[in-house]
């Protein structure tokens, strides 16, 4: 992802990401929020799940990830979709090539701007 100018550009969305996050509905599964000993957050699910190997390394020039990179992807979504489908509900994946370790989802929200005078307007 790239900021320029108050601009966010995101280069590479997948499809098959994409459409297993689409599918998740407004359904909610238990999950409990936790904070381990060095103050790292995490959830806890009411089932198990396993979090495939992800690449260590990746060439930041290569703006496509590869479609090991994208399966293993999937396959997490999937098990999270599953086991708390609240996490994703209503977000968008993306490829950045600088977080190979953290697959990103963003979600958009349309501000309307203000309206009115401000001017002179004590806050």
């Amino acid at each position: 992802m790239q900021q320029v100018s108050n601009e966010i550009r995101v280069r590479y969305a997948d499809p098959a990401v994409n459409a297993v996050l689409s599918a998740i509905g407004d359904q909610t599964m238990p999950v409990s929020r936790h904070f381990s000993q060095s103050e790292d957050f995490f959830l806890q699910l009411e089932g198990e799940y396993t979090v495939p190997h992800l690449p260590v390394h990746h060439d930041v020039r290569v703006p496509v990830p590869s479609q090991d990179y994208l399966s293993t992807v999937v396959r997490i979504a999937e098990q999270v979709a599953r086991l708390a489908p609240q996490v994703l509900e209503g977000l968008t994946y993306f490829f950045d090539p600088a977080e190979i370790l953290r697959p990103c989802f963003f979600q958009v929200f349309r501000v309307a701007p203000e309206r009115g005078g401000t001017e002179g307007a004590h806050h």
